[in-house]
């Protein structure tokens, strides 16, 4: 029982190692920029993203973690805060919470 118990902890432990490391949490929110068809509106071109549109709507992304911080990218996916031009994110954000707060710490991240 007590060895049970042990290898439960220490898989518990291998694991939160491993989402911890550098790069899990960034491939992430690029990986979920990107398969939530982020790039439609917006490219990201210091990360090697492009937008699927040859003039985005939402324009190129890089530095914004020079700008704002991460509670405010997801208050923006959110619509609960304006952009910084007195508008609403355009698009209604269709992913998991998560996946929000990768994406958010992912863009914080592009300075």
């Amino acid at each position: 029982m007590i060895a049970r118990i042990a290898l439960v902890f220490g898989a518990a432990a291998l694991l939160g190692a491993a989402m911890a490391t550098p790069g899990g949490a960034a491939e992430d929110g690029k990986a979920s920029f990107a398969a939530l068809k982020c790039t439609t509106c917006h490219s990201v071109t210091a990360a090697g993203i492009e937008s699927k549109k040859p003039k985005p709507k939402g324009g190129d992304l890089s530095g914004i973690g020079g700008k704002h911080d991460a509670a405010w990218i997801q208050d923006v996916l959110a619509k609960k805060a304006d952009t910084g031009k007195g508008k609403k994110h355009s698009v209604s954000f269709k992913g998991t919470p998560e996946q929000a707060k990768a994406i958010a710490d992912w863009l914080a991240a592009q300075k």
